[in-house]
């Protein structure tokens, strides 16, 4: 694991209204704002996509990616609506994308955030239908995973990761070792963007 701290890939992080967990730190797990200037960085234009859920509204801001990409790729990660906002936001800037959709059992789903402890039972349910809808959107990504541990979607992600890098003749932690393809649904060629996993 210690190989992929030698990859300049910096994850981003959404802005959130919602109240701030227990265990949570800011900037961290979230951009924690007040729902005053969630509004004002959206009517400047600056949050691109942005959704409300049960708990309160969530958005990407455009300034934060330019700032990563300075030197490095970054990874987020989009609802549905979100993807396609990204994706069309990233057409405007110049961002090179590369998709992929992660799905996993509902039973999974719901053991999860039931073990965060900060969501009703009725918030639960109400995010399993979301999440139900957001299977639509599986065809406009470049490729497709099944979640099942956080480490084997690590590594899933992180061979994605690389096999693009690969694919643009850019450097790899590992001795210039290809990655392996094998394992990865793929969606069409044409539709691959060259770069980041988003």
């Amino acid at each position: 694991m210690e190989a992929f701290g030698q990859l300049s890939l910096k994850r981003l992080v959404s802005m959130t209204t919602r109240i701030r967990g227990p265990k949570e730190k800011d900037g961290v797990d979230y951009d924690f704002v007040t729902q005053k200037r969630f509004n004002e960085l959206a009517a400047s234009g600056d949050i691109f996509e942005k959704s409300e859920r049960s708990e309160g509204w969530y958005g990407m801001s455009a300034q934060r990616i330019d700032e990563r990409l300075i030197g490095s790729d970054v990874i987020k990660a989009p609802d549905g609506l979100g993807l396609l906002a990204t994706q069309e936001e990233a057409k405007k800037r110049g961002w090179k994308v590369v998709s992929i959709f992660i799905t996993t059992d509902e039973e999974i789903l719901r053991k999860r955030l039931k073990a965060r402890g900060r969501n009703t039972e009725e918030q639960i349910e109400r995010r399993i239908e979301l999440v139900k809808k957001d299977m639509e959107y599986e065809r406009f990504c470049n490729y497709s995973i099944t979640s099942t541990t956080p480490d084997a979607d690590f590594l899933q992600v992180m061979n994605i990761y690389l096999w693009e890098r690969y694919k643009r003749g850019m450097s790899s932690p590992f001795d210039n070792q290809k990655p392996a393809k094998a394992e990865i649904e793929t969606r069409t060629e044409a539709d691959t963007r060259e770069a980041v996993a988003v």
